[in-house]
């Protein structure tokens, strides 16, 4: 998951979409081009990365290719969501 919705008026947009409107609010599942373990960054953990450059630089070089798989809109494609109580 990249983010966190956190406006309530959001969340609930994200399962429970008005059927009326022409626009589908579901979620559309995609594949996975990545593995989705979640790997929790804790006080531990930082302290390793920031002792060790090797460790942090091996972990960024594998970071970087998944980063290319997502699937970022430009130009016309983007949408903002200035207000996210409200539909666009």
């Amino acid at each position: 998951m990249l983010g966190v919705a956190r406006c309530d008026n959001f969340k609930k947009r994200l399962s429970n979409f008005d059927t009326v409107n022409d626009v589908d609010h579901k979620i559309a599942v995609t594949e996975k081009v990545a593995d989705d373990v979640q790997r929790p960054i804790n006080a531990t953990r930082s302290e390793r990365l920031r002792n060790n450059n090797a460790m942090f630089f091996f972990n960024f070089q594998q970071a970087v290719p998944k980063m290319g798989l997502l699937d970022i809109k430009e130009g016309n494609q983007r949408e903002v969501q200035s207000d996210c109580w409200r539909v666009n």
